[in-house]
């Protein structure tokens, strides 16, 4: 499943100075703790796999605070007006998919991938440079 996520390296290479901060801090460390032999290309790929599809959670109870990748769960696409959201249980790090609504026969399932509090200028934002696609919705209002 993992590598049918999209990784947009072509896209993450058009901000050079994060590229050359990823092959320093991580490539470079990666090819001298594993194997000098690993392709770069590949290394940076399973970054921006990680980057774009993974997700953070906070557990305010137990002070959990992370970031995990679910494929299942980053195949599902964003929606301003999203028919679902997600919940990760930080007792045992599962996730939840929740209808917020009924959702019709063949009607995509989506969540938002950016909090509604955070106002259209910044969500706008935030989706062209995390996940590299204008919101329809967004650019609507």
């Amino acid at each position: 499943q993992i590598d049918q996520l999209m990784g947009h390296s072509e896209e993450r290479r058009r901000n050079t100075e994060a590229w050359k901060v990823v092959q320093h801090e991580v490539v470079d460390v990666v090819k001298e703790l594993v194997a000098d032999d690993i392709d770069d290309e590949i290394v940076h790929r399973l970054v921006g796999i990680l980057d774009i599809n993974s997700i953070s959670f906070t557990s305010a109870r137990d002070g959990v605070v992370g970031r995990a990748l679910y494929p299942l769960l980053a195949m599902v696409n964003h929606s301003c007006v999203a028919n679902c959201r997600y919940a990760v249980n930080t007792e045992d790090f599962s996730t939840v998919l929740r209808a917020k609504r009924k959702i019709e026969e063949g009607e995509e399932i989506t969540i938002n991938y950016s909090h509604p509090i955070y106002g259209v200028p910044r969500r706008k934002q935030q989706i062209s440079s995390k996940w590299f696609f204008s919101c329809t919705f967004l650019v609507a209002m």
